[in-house]
C-alpha cells in the first residue's frame, strides 16, 4: 500500500471494446490513502505536469533480482503499469486488462475485450479513465465495471489527463493510424482533442488539429500542452479550448511534454528535444538527439523526465541523455545497445528505463554511472517503469510483466 505522502504515476496501455469480466474476478480494493498531486489524481508521468518524477525510491542494490513475473495471454505489452493500493494494472495487445497482486504476482482479474490496449490510464475520484482502439474513452469503477463511455472519431492511444472535474485526451482517426501515416508527415487526419465532464462523459469542448494525437497532454496554470502528428506543439486554454499559441517542428510529435520552471519540454521526430517558454511558445533551446540514421517511420515515443534542473530522455540511437534544463547543454549520456522507447522514471538519486537491448537500467542521476542492469526475456519497447517502495514494475514487448527489487 502506498504511503500517504508519496506521489506516483499511472501508466497503462490497452484497447477494449467491452469490459465483461470473468466470474473469478476479484474486486479491486479501495485505496485508504489520499493521493496528493495538485489534482488529487493518479496520472501517467506521475503528475499533471508530466515530469516523470517519483517522490519515492526504486531498487538501488547492484544485486537487483526478479521478485516475480506474470505472462499475459499472448502478444506484446506496449504500455506502462500502474500500481494502486497493492494492485498492478496493465493491458496488453492480447485484448485484456489485467489486475495483478503486487506481492505474489498472481492474477486478481482480467477484463475481456476484442482489441489491443495502448492508452495509459488515469485515476481520479475512484474512477479509472482509459482510451481504446475501439474509438471509445471509458470511465470504469475500480472493480472494472463501466460507469460511462463516449465514442470518438478515432482510436484513443494518448493517456487521458484529469484536472478537477474535466478529463482531456486526443484521438487518431483510422486513416491517420495506418502504416503510411507513420512514414509520411504530409498525411492529414480528422483527429480531435476532447474535454469531457468526468462524472457524465458529456463533451465540454473539442479542438481539431491536422494530425493524429498520440502525445498525452500536460497541464500548467490553466493551459494544456500536447503534440500532434502535424508537427505542432499546441497550448490550449483548459476552460474554453481556445488556442493560446502553437510551435511548429519539422516532424510528427509522439512524445508527451513535461512542464517545469516555466518551460515546456518535449521531443519531436525531427530528432530534437525542445524547451519552450510556457507563456508564449518562444524557443528557449533545442538539443540534438542524434539518431538521424534511424528509419524515418519509427516514432519517437520516449518522453522527458525532469528532476533537479536536469531533463532525462531516451533516444532511438540507444542513448539515455541528461540535459541541463536551463540551457540545453549535455550533462552526460549513457549508451545502450538498441533503441530506447521507454520513458525514464526518475527519483532523487536514480533514473530508471528500459531499452530494446532487453535490459532494464538504473543509473545515477548525478553522472550517469551504472547502478545495475537487469536482462529480461524480451525488448522493453515503450513500457516505462513504475517505482514504489524499492521495487520497479515494467512490461516487455513479449508478453511478460516483471517486478524487480
Amino acid at each position: 500500500m502506498f504511503k500517504w505522502q508519496k506521489l506516483f504515476t499511472l501508466y497503462i496501455i490497452f484497447s477494449i471494446s467491452g469490459f465483461n469480466v470473468s466470474n473469478n474476478q476479484l474486486a479491486v480494493a479501495q485505496s485508504v490513502h489520499e493521493i496528493e498531486d495538485q489534482n488529487g489524481s493518479v496520472l501517467f508521468r506521475v503528475d499533471a505536469n508530466r515530469t516523470g518524477y517519483f517522490n519515492d525510491y526504486g531498487p538501488v542494490n547492484d544485486q537487483v533480482k526478479k521478485l516475480w513475473s506474470f505472462e499475459t495471454e499472448k502478444n506484446r505489452i506496449e504500455a506502462s503499469p500502474i500500481v494502486y493500493d497493492s494492485t498492478l494494472y496493465l493491458g496488453s495487445s492480447a485484448d485484456h486488462l489485467y489486475a495483478i497482486d503486487i506481492t505474489t504476482g498472481t492474477e486478481k482479474w482480467r477484463s475481456d475485450s476484442t482489441g489491443f490496449f495502448r492508452s495509459s490510464a488515469a485515476i481520479a475520484n475512484k474512477l479509472l479513465f482509459v482510451g481504446n482502439a475501439d474509438k471509445h474513452l471509458y470511465a470504469l469503477n475500480l472493480d472494472g465495471s463501466e460507469k460511462w463511455k463516449i465514442k470518438t472519431e478515432g482510436v484513443v492511444f494518448a493517456a487521458p489527463l484529469v484536472v478537477e472535474n474535466h478529463i482531456y485526451f486526443g484521438s487518431i482517426d483510422t486513416y491517420g493510424y495506418s502504416r503510411l501515416a507513420y512514414k509520411t508527415d504530409s498525411i492529414k487526419t480528422k483527429s480531435k482533442f476532447y474535454a469531457l465532464d468526468t462524472q457524465t462523459g458529456e463533451e465540454v469542448w473539442n479542438f481539431s488539429p491536422e494530425g493524429g494525437l498520440r502525445s498525452s497532454p500536460a497541464y500548467h496554470n490553466g493551459v494544456l500542452f500536447f503534440g500532434s502528428w502535424d508537427g505542432t506543439l499546441y497550448a490550449l486554454d483548459a476552460t474554453s479550448g481556445g488556442l493560446k499559441w502553437s510551435f511548429e517542428t519539422g516532424r510528427k510529435i509522439y512524445s508527451t511534454p513535461a512542464v517545469e520552471n516555466n518551460s515546456v519540454i518535449f521531443a519531436s521526430n525531427d530528432d530534437y528535444l525542445y524547451s519552450l517558454n510556457v507563456e508564449d511558445g518562444s524557443e528557449n533551446w533545442r538539443f540534438d538527439l542524434k539518431s538521424q540514421n534511424i528509419n524515418e517511420w519509427i516514432p519517437r515515443i520516449s518522453s522527458p523526465a525532469v528532476s533537479k534542473n536536469s531533463v532525462f530522455i531516451g533516444s532511438l540511437n540507444g542513448n539515455l541523455y541528461s540535459v541541463n534544463l536551463e540551457d540545453g547543454s549535455l550533462n552526460w549520456l549513457f549508451e545502450t545497445d538498441d533503441k530506447i522507447g521507454s520513458s525514464p522514471a526518475v527519483t532523487d538519486n536514480a533514473v530508471y528505463f528500459g531499452s530494446d537491448d532487453n535490459y532494464v537500467y538504473a543509473l545515477k542521476t548525478s553522472d550517469g554511472s551504472l547502478i545495475w542492469k537487469y536482462k529480461s526475456n524480451h525488448p522493453i519497447g515503450t513500457s516505462s517503469p513504475f517505482i514504489q517502495d524499492g521495487k520497479l514494475y515494467i512490461g516487455t514487448m513479449g508478453n511478460e510483466i516483471i517486478a524487480l527489487e
